[in-house]
């Protein structure tokens, strides 16, 4: 047999009548009894979304940290592609003048 315990409370008459207007025909060991298991469930559950409210946060805050450094590493590649494109030209440029044909004297003009 399950072991259970009781409980007394008292009550101003203003409330004690609510809960009778509430209670209907329902006896009232059931009808507390759901009160008070609705109230901690309702307990229990706004703990739980409070903590999935953090998680959730927190999450979102590690993802707008990744967000921020993936944004930073791309523009560092774009500023290390420009470099390359420059130094690629400045390479065909400085190769070209090498590769030209030494200006011959102008005496050696008529050869």
């Amino acid at each position: 047999m399950v072991e259970s315990s009781s409980i007394a409370i008292r009550l101003d008459p203003d409330t004690m009548k609510r809960i009778e207007e509430k209670r209907g025909e329902q006896p009232k060991s059931e009808f507390y009894r759901k009160i008070i298991l609705d109230y901690l469930d309702k307990t229990v559950d706004k703990v739980n979304t409070e903590e999935q409210e953090r998680e959730f946060d927190r999450i979102q805050a590690e993802l707008d940290k990744e967000k921020a450094v993936s944004k930073v590493y791309s523009d560092r590649i774009q500023d290390l592609q420009k470099s390359l494109g420059w130094m690629q030209l400045e390479y065909q440029k400085m190769t070209d003048r090498l590769m030209l044909p030494a200006p011959k004297s102008w005496w050696q003009f008529w050869r």
